[in-house]
């Protein structure tokens, strides 16, 4: 079992310090399906941060933090922020780096290490966890550790992928009978198992709603470099305004949000009393 968990380890390190250098403009800009992504995760952000009330230096760790994307969007909305980033990737935060000095004058602060293993004596107002917890052997863990690092009155945000999105789990068999998806450990989560482990380490959701609503246009995972498109470029870029438009109205509403959008998001903070949890 050690083995098999140290070998899923060292195939995600390999997987994502291969992808470093594309993984930014891949993943959140080169095609319209990224930018969607982009436009609305950064909406639900914006969102996680609009929760705090905290008007001094604002301090946020970054799970998963990959090329820093987030830490110069954050560095937009609000000005006085202090940032950490943990990825286990050092090619990743290589890039972040790099990137950092192209387009921020805030200085961040990465660190290097599994987010599995790291721990702080230190709190933060706001965590984020953006597509990483997929990739977690002991998901519950991490729970329990947030709600360690969380100021009274701090805010969490995990996006993840979702495994009841109907459209999306019968296309994702599809799409690896013509192209592989390279990552071979990745979970999908339903709403009832985050809101089951946020329960059990003491977190109250204060709101759920669903990112990415899109259609699948085109075979093979977001991270593989040739994805074959299925449907033409503009035809795409069409759709992708329609649905986003869409997304904006329904992705809070029950049904769309459990069956129909790709990723989950959930706002998280402290229960402030014995068995609080709302939602």
């Amino acid at each position: 079992m050690m083995k098999k968990k140290s070998w899923i380890k060292n195939q995600l390190k390999t997987f994502f310090d291969r992808d470093a250098q594309k993984f930014q403009e891949d993943r959140w800009g080169n095609r319209p399906e990224a930018v969607y992504d982009f436009i609305m995760t950064k909406r639900v952000l914006k969102k996680a941060i609009d929760n705090l009330k905290i008007k001094k230096h604002l301090y946020i760790l970054d799970l998963g933090c990959g090329t820093g994307k987030w830490a110069r969007e954050m560095d937009k909305m609000r000005h006085n922020i202090k940032y950490v980033g943990v990825d286990f990737s050092e090619k990743m935060l290589r890039k972040a780096v790099e990137e950092d000095r192209k387009h921020s004058k805030i200085e961040h602060l990465y660190i290097l290490s599994d987010m599995e293993i790291i721990d702080f004596n230190k709190q933060f107002d706001l965590v984020i966890c953006i597509h990483s917890l997929e990739y977690l052997l002991k998901p519950e863990e991490l729970f329990k550790k947030i709600n360690k690092w969380l100021s009274p009155g701090g805010v969490c945000l995990i996006i993840t992928k979702n495994a009841n999105a109907i459209v999306w789990r019968l296309f994702t068999l599809i799409s690896n009978k013509f192209i592989k998806n390279p990552l071979v450990y990745q979970r999908w989560y339903t709403e009832n198992e985050i809101i089951k482990m946020a329960k059990k380490s003491h977190l109250n959701i204060i709101e759920i709603g669903g990112i990415s609503m899109r259609l699948p246009t085109y075979f093979g995972d977001v991270n593989d470099a040739l994805p074959k498109r299925v449907l033409p470029l503009n035809l795409t870029k069409l759709l992708c305004s329609l649905i986003m438009i869409m997304e904006h109205k329904l992705s809070n509403k029950f049904f769309f949000r459990k069956y129909c959008c790709w990723h989950l998001y959930f706002l998280l903070t402290k229960q402030t009393k014995p068995n609080e949890f709302s939602i």
